[in-house]
């Protein structure tokens, strides 16, 4: 059995440890037919489900949850408020349907976009945010629970 290495996220080393556990078995596929379907049976570890389940609690109590934003602004001085300010309200006026988010860790200012809960989400809003801010990069940060639609 493969052992993950351990992570600074408890909750992935143990998905990651535990998902090298599940044993997933798929029919034959016919080659005479495209058309035809065979069943697919996926038998997993039921420690997974419960690990999903303390992931989703853990994150409705804390309100957030890991995932990735975007950083379009980053700047210190006297006029980095401002400045991160007007970033923020270009982007609420280009990309209304954004979330946009200024941060002040002293004594820089940020300004980040989006509530992308993996990395290929956060790639594609990068795509489309380069030609406006062409200096955005993608960082890990804490998004918001609330952003992560219901299945």
């Amino acid at each position: 059995m493969y052992l993950a290495p351990p992570m600074k996220n408890t909750w992935t080393g143990l998905a990651v440890a535990m998902m090298a556990t599940v044993n997933i078995s798929l029919a034959q596929v016919p080659t005479d037919s495209i058309t035809r379907t065979n069943p697919v049976k996926v038998e997993s570890d039921e420690r997974l489900d419960r690990l999903q389940e303390a992931y989703e609690k853990e994150g409705r109590e804390k309100g957030t949850v890991a995932g990735y934003r975007v950083q379009i602004y980053f700047g210190s001085g006297t006029e980095a408020k401002n400045k991160a300010n007007q970033v923020k309200s270009e982007v609420l006026v280009k990309y209304p349907e954004l979330s946009v988010y200024v941060q002040w860790d002293a004594p820089n200012y940020k300004v980040r976009v989006g509530d992308c809960r993996n990395r290929f989400a956060a790639e594609k809003l990068k795509k489309d945010l380069i030609e406006t801010f062409p200096a955005c990069f993608i960082v890990k940060d804490d998004i918001r629970w609330s952003a992560i639609p219901e299945e």
